[in-house]
């Protein structure tokens, strides 16, 4: 009898946390697609009313991959700024630079739209991140007389940006600004097939993919998610588990980043923008995770653990050019795209680790673990990190 009860006990405890995990998942769900609505007739309202700005007679935009290179002066100074829609750092440097272009009107301003340019030439828009060798945005080069005099990648800390912006462009046109060479991860589309096999180059390219992993986390773009991830995350201590936990993590990065570029670069030839539509969705779960997080006080993640591995993928929209780069290398040097890639993983997930690891081991004091800032906390977070990703997604087309 006593056996029988005990049964029925564990069954009863099963089905009810079935149930507790169907009722997340629908309320979850139910709260996204609102949020998601509420951003979907923001967006179109922005449409609607958004206002035509006008721009200096020295500022000009480039769609067209193969004309770039002919707008850079072979007399005077011209800075090349390349751009992504959804980029956090390029909206928060774009102003500043439209404020010295209109106060410096002997410097030429050119402006190349990754996302059109992608959309107007695919191939050769990956042909002019190679050439250009464009890592990341924003990347801001100041020519002089036709040859690069100065290279800046990311934005300019997290204050003011006009100040140092300015500062840098002066530098480089006085020559005391030094180009910021990528190290070579890759000068051209196609690379020369006896520097290919050099082991130098490879272990050169391979270092600055790991560098550039970091610089990548520790942007604007991947900042908020690293904070939210780090709240969210829960694990242990012991070497076996955080192992475990980087190489899941990296894995997520690594084909999550994959599929992440695949639909990027899908957007541009179908009528609906499928990498807007998955940003603005993810982003949309974000805020709703938080706010259940918040209301509930009780880890929503319990019964959805998988939702924490989303969240570093939303970092690496400011790195999708050197994403892009490294996959369109797979057929011209296989062996180098992997283990960059593979760099690249290992750099950016790297803070992630770091952040989330230092939380676990305060998590592991029990008053810690019973406390409810801490719930508050991992909401306010997540709802952070998906409005500021709306923010930057702006409008659906």
């Amino acid at each position: 009898m006593i056996k029988l009860t005990g049964g029925s006990r564990v069954a009863r405890g099963s089905l009810r946390l079935r149930s507790s995990s169907g009722s997340s998942w629908g309320r979850l769900l139910a709260l996204t697609f609102i949020v998601w609505l509420a951003f979907a007739a923001y967006s179109l309202a922005m449409m609607v009313v958004a206002p035509s700005q006008l721009q200096p007679s020295n500022v000009v935009e480039v769609v067209d991959p193969r004309g770039l290179a002919t707008q850079i002066a072979e007399r005077g100074v011209t800075i090349l700024y390349f751009k992504q829609e959804l980029c956090p750092g390029c909206a928060k440097v774009e102003p500043a630079l439209m404020r010295l272009a209109s106060e410096r009107r002997d410097v030429r301003l050119v402006v190349a739209h990754i996302d059109r340019m992608l959309e107007r030439d695919p191939r050769a828009t990956l042909e002019m991140l190679g050439d250009f060798k464009v890592l990341g945005t924003p990347t801001i080069i100041v020519y002089v007389d036709g040859r690069e005099a100065g290279r800046h990648v990311s934005t300019f800390g997290l204050g003011d940006q006009y100040k140092p912006l300015k500062e840098f462009v002066e530098a480089a046109i006085e020559g005391k600004a030094l180009p910021q060479d990528s190290g070579g991860v890759y000068t051209q589309l196609r690379l020369p097939h006896e520097r290919a096999f050099e082991p130098g180059y490879i272990v050169a390219s391979s270092l600055t993919a790991l560098g550039l992993g970091l610089v990548a986390a520790l942007s604007p773009c991947s900042l908020p998610m690293v904070l939210a991830y780090s709240l969210s995350s829960r694990g242990s201590v012991k070497p076996a588990m955080m192992l475990w936990k980087a190489i899941s993590l990296g894995s997520a990065a690594l084909l999550g980043g994959s599929i992440l570029v695949l639909v990027y670069l899908a957007s541009s030839i179908t009528p609906v923008n499928m990498y807007k539509l998955l940003i603005s969705v993810s982003a949309s779960l974000l805020i709703a995770w938080g706010i259940l997080t918040v209301v509930e006080m009780k880890h929503t993640l319990v019964t959805i653990p998988w939702l924490t591995r989303m969240l570093p993928l939303l970092g690496l929209q400011c790195s999708l050019p050197f994403l892009i780069a490294m996959i369109s290398m797979l057929e011209a040097a296989p062996h180098i795209m992997l283990l960059g890639s593979i760099a690249f993983t290992v750099g950016y997930i790297t803070p992630y680790l770091a952040a989330s690891t230092s939380l676990d081991l305060a998590r592991s004091i029990e008053s810690l673990m019973r406390s409810k800032i801490l719930l508050v906390a991992q909401g306010v977070a997540l709802i952070a990190a998906g409005a500021y990703i709306l923010y930057n997604v702006k409008t659906l087309i």
